[in-house]
């Protein structure tokens, strides 16, 4: 069973290598990976079709990811992102909020 077709996005290669193998184990096909949301938003229009979802471990330049993912997200409104960090500093959270991230 697919789940959905998706990117991941990590600077990390075991992040990325990682999350692959567990995700694809659930049932989820890999559309494609990058190592930051700069490069996920150049490999999007190149990917069909097109992925429901993208997960990411944002970079340590949080107003550059986060402005790749607003475009994102202003090019592609049905597109999902999950972001998965260990940093949750207070101008992460608001650079997420001024992108128009939901907090679950």
């Amino acid at each position: 069973m697919n789940h959905g077709r998706l990117v991941i996005s990590g600077e990390g290669r075991l992040f990325r290598e990682g999350l692959k193998h567990i995700l694809q184990g659930a049932g989820f096909s890999i559309a494609g990976e990058a190592k930051s949301l700069v490069e996920t938003s150049a490999l999007l229009p190149s990917l069909a079709p097109a992925p429901n979802l993208i997960v990411c471990d944002p970079s340590p330049d949080p107003e550059v990811e986060y402005g790749a993912m607003k475009e994102i997200l202003n090019e592609n409104p049905d597109l999902g992102i999950i972001v998965l960090s260990r940093d949750v500093s207070q101008e992460w959270l608001d650079l997420a909020r001024a992108t128009g991230l939901e907090f679950a």
